[in-house]
């Protein structure tokens, strides 16, 4: 069996934020080739990302970016490379360029088409954009949907979303058959049993994940600002450097850590150092650090989603105003409660089990099975 996926990022920046994680791209080895359709020039060991595959063999096709521009004149190379490979399924993860492209490919060559959706382009990062006045990526991005994001979302066979406030966005873009499937977290490498990487005098408050403008880190530097803690940030990122200068500004160095990058293969033992996991984001979904910290143990503190409160582990999640004054409340709650909260967090196991990476890995591989049993693939 053969899989052809169109990455939404170079293999190389996957590899270099750390993000290889096992069996991701091969959901019980049900594929023996794997064609990586790469959005880039660059040369990538295959050693270094033969993991995500699993006993699959890797064959990478660069291709170098695609945008608008340069979309229409290689779109037909970019076939007859696809026709060559001849997979059984084709495989994007997300509904823009990647999308465009996977969902042209499968209607010519009658292959189904299984997408991912892990944002609402519209309503999440198109409207962070306009808001923190990015105008050239927000109209990059506004005229690159318009024209491809309906289109890949109509041709999927199957649309998969990250997690459950997707739906909609999902449904109202005309996809035909719609399926939640979370991010996978394995429970054998995030658990409360896990040794920790960093042992400081004084409580850790974590958060993981890039600087962006949409994930509001700023808050957690003014929130612990007068607390007995020390903050921990595990990251790159476009807004990296204005942190740095922030906690600079409030004098506060010695309390807050940045590390820029930790192999997905050890995080699990950051999380285990860490007593509350914080992620003050500007959005509706269920982030893989979110479900990474409470599977750690971590006691987890979120921003008010706006979404119904319907995700299965909302429960165990304590949520607050998007602010620093409501997260250092939050905090201090915490530490004064600590196993109270710790229960709280304990309790999210049964749950977490029925979204784990197997049970998620499993339905994965039932889609792809799915998707093959019906296939007219024609050459």
């Amino acid at each position: 069996m053969k899989l052809c996926i169109f990455p939404s990022d170079p293999i190389e920046d996957i590899v270099r934020k750390g993000e290889v994680k096992p069996g991701y791209l091969n959901p019980e080895n049900i594929f023996d080739e794997i064609y990586i359709i790469n959005p880039s020039h660059n040369k990538v060991e295959i050693d270094l990302i033969q993991k995500m595959a699993g006993t699959a063999k890797i064959i990478i096709h660069p291709i170098g970016k695609i945008n608008l521009i340069n979309l229409l004149k290689e779109k037909k190379s970019i076939l007859n490379l696809v026709k060559i490979v001849a997979p059984d399924v084709i495989r994007s993860y997300n509904p823009l360029i990647q999308g465009y492209l996977a969902a042209y490919c499968s209607n010519k060559l009658k292959i189904p088409f299984y997408l991912s959706l892990h944002a609402d382009y519209k309503n999440e990062i198109e409207l962070e954009y306009k808001r923190s006045n990015q105008k050239m990526k927000y109209l990059k991005l506004l005229l690159t949907r318009m024209i491809t994001e309906k289109k890949s979302i109509t041709s999927a066979d199957v649309v998969t979303c990250a997690y459950r406030s997707l739906i909609p966005y999902a449904k109202k873009s005309g996809a035909k058959r719609i399926e939640v499937v979370y991010n996978r977290v394995d429970l054998q490498q995030f658990n409360k049993n896990v040794k920790p990487a960093m042992k400081l005098e004084k409580p850790i408050i974590l958060n993981v994940g890039n600087f962006r403008k949409i994930k509001n880190q700023e808050c957690l530097i003014h929130a612990i600002k007068e607390l007995d803690v020390f903050l921990v940030f595990i990251g790159r990122g476009e807004m990296l450097e204005e942190m740095r200068t922030l906690v600079k500004k409030l004098n506060i160095e010695k309390k807050v850590i940045f590390i820029e990058a930790v192999e997905h293969s050890k995080i699990q033992n950051y999380y285990a150092s860490a007593l509350i996991h914080a992620m003050p984001i500007k959005g509706s979904g269920i982030p893989i650090p979110a479900l990474e910290g409470l599977a750690s143990g971590c006691i987890t503190v979120m921003a008010e989603p706006n979404r119904e409160k319907d995700e299965s582990i909302d429960a165990f999640v304590t949520y607050v105003k998007n602010d620093p004054q409501s997260f250092r409340s939050a905090f201090l709650e915490i530490l004064d409660h600590i196993d109270k909260y710790k229960n709280k967090t304990l309790a999210a196991k049964e749950v977490l089990l029925k979204i784990s990476s197997e049970e998620m890995e499993k339905k994965e591989s039932g889609i792809y099975q799915s998707l093959i049993k019906t296939s007219k693939k024609g050459f």
